[in-house]
């Protein structure tokens, strides 16, 4: 029992508190079994969890148009007929996601109902890979993980691992599989966080170690919460460009019920908010100069958002799933928007578990009022323009009148032109000219290298006669 009020003087103050189930112990599915979970005060036996949890999953699999198919099967082997990545990270909802595509793609004799003619009993001819971003070279002291992951995943032999690296965001080597004219003309980028222009810069010649310039470009960045979203930022686009080179529609990621409410409050309070709806679902397409012959479109989809942390726990138990856990990077998250977000939404959803599940509900209802005219040039996401003439009114100066005009001014007309920010979207651009003490300390520093893939998106391609003159030689004479 609960009070909020003097029990003393009013009875009515005691709050009773809620069973964890409405009505009954049974199951509310089946009503014959025992329930073996209470899943948001409903009760399921673990027969009907499962199916509880792999409709949910196949159900968030499809793609929109698929829904509006006649037959429930020509949806389910609509979505069977992709070839896909599947994003693994060794926690709890990728691990999941990895057994349930497993099961779903390639089902086991165990699961083979419903005839021989039944969609999901023929063998697929579909290839499904799964990549795992290690994250060791990107701070000093982290264990290189890649054993573990190539063990956890052996079992699945029907998918393919690729292990990416987070310095390859840096590699042009690694940059040239998706360029069709080779390493010779990906320039090198930088910018500069003493101006609000970030000042942008370009270089033909061979950038140097991309190990030195990734931990060069998170040292750099002023606040935790930078550093957190930056390498989240660079683990999506990895995944995004590597199913780009393996010639898959759709990237699977692992992100649960519980996750994409931190992931939507996190969002909208570093000024992500009209990137809402690609925190569910979103369609990536490759710069143009990328590829030519492959598909221009990749979906990017959360089969897991309507099951929460509670369900993948269930499920991982129930199927003795080994959870090799996300590597803790040394970034203090009681410092971040992301770690006092998480660790806030976890807590709730130990007491209010329809609570979390209405965040997701509500804000898949939200829609940007503006149009999308470009996309940012680091995280790769659609953004309005007018984003700096927005953080321009909204933001608190502490310089005199006199300075703070001429800053304002110099930023707005003349250095914008040259510089990166109008090619950001608003919580990229929030990331680089936060200012911290860590902020003031690096103004005077040399230029910050970018990810290799800015460079390509960004409006200030390289020009063309600087191409000629580095491709010159493979040149034929007229």
């Amino acid at each position: 029992m609960s009070s909020c009020g003097n029990p003393a003087t009013d009875p009515d103050a005691l709050m009773e508190r809620r069973a964890k189930f409405d009505k009954t112990t049974d199951c509310i599915k089946c009503k014959v079994e025992r329930g073996s979970i209470v899943v948001r005060h409903a009760v399921y036996c673990k027969n009907c969890f499962f199916a509880v949890v792999t409709h949910k999953f196949r159900r968030s699999l499809e793609h929109p148009s698929d829904r509006m198919a006649s037959d429930a099967r020509q949806a389910a082997s609509s979505s069977r007929t992709k070839s896909s990545l599947v994003g693994f990270s060794g926690g709890l909802g990728s691990t999941v996601l990895l057994d349930a595509v497993d099961r779903f793609y390639f089902p086991h004799e165990d699961l083979k109902k419903g005839g021989k003619a039944h969609p999901r009993n023929k063998k697929t001819s579909v290839k499904v890979h799964m990549c795992y971003v290690e994250m060791c070279n990107a701070f000093t002291g982290i264990t290189d993980r890649t054993s573990d992951i190539t063990d956890a995943c052996k079992d699945y032999e029907n998918l393919e691992l690729h292990i990416c690296r987070l310095e390859d965001a840096f590699d042009p080597n690694w940059w040239s599989k998706f360029h069709p004219l080779g390493t010779n003309i990906i320039p090198s980028s930088s910018i500069r966080l003493d101006d609000e222009a970030l000042p942008f810069t370009q270089s033909i010649e061979s950038s140097s170690d991309p190990v030195s310039n990734l931990r060069k470009y998170l040292t750099s960045l002023p606040t935790p919460t930078a550093v957190q979203s930056a390498i989240k930022t660079m683990v999506r686009v990895i995944l995004l460009y590597t199913a780009r080179f393996l010639r898959c529609s759709q990237v699977i990621l692992g992100t649960s019920l519980t996750s994409l409410s931190i992931n939507l409050i996190s969002s909208i309070a570093q000024g992500g908010g009209f990137n809402v709806p690609e925190e569910s679902y979103e369609e990536w397409t490759a710069s143009s100069v990328d590829f030519s012959a492959q598909p221009t479109t990749i979906r990017v989809i959360r089969p897991l958002r309507d099951i929460g942390m509670k369900e993948c726990s269930a499920w991982a138990w129930w199927r003795n799933l080994l959870i090799i856990g996300k590597e803790k990077l040394p970034i203090n998250e009681r410092q971040s928007i992301g770690g006092l977000t998480e660790e806030f939404i976890i807590g709730l959803e130990k007491d209010y578990p329809s609570t979390v599940s209405a965040i997701a509900r509500t804000c898949a209802k939200v829609n940007p009022k503006d149009e999308a005219t470009s996309r940012c040039a680091v995280c790769q996401r659609p953004h309005p323009s007018g984003a700096l003439d927005w953080k321009a009114r909204i933001s608190i100066r502490s310089l005199s009148g006199d300075e703070s005009s001429s800053v304002t001014d110099s930023n707005t007309h003349g250095d914008r032109a040259s510089g990166l920010a109008p090619d950001l979207c608003y919580a990229c651009y929030s990331h680089f000219v936060s200012r911290s003490s860590k902020s003031i300390a690096i103004q005077g520093d040399s230029a910050i290298p970018l990810p290799t893939w800015v460079s390509n998106s960004s409006s200030r391609k390289v020009s063309l006669e600087r191409l000629k003159e580095s491709i010159g030689e493979y040149l034929l004479e007229e």
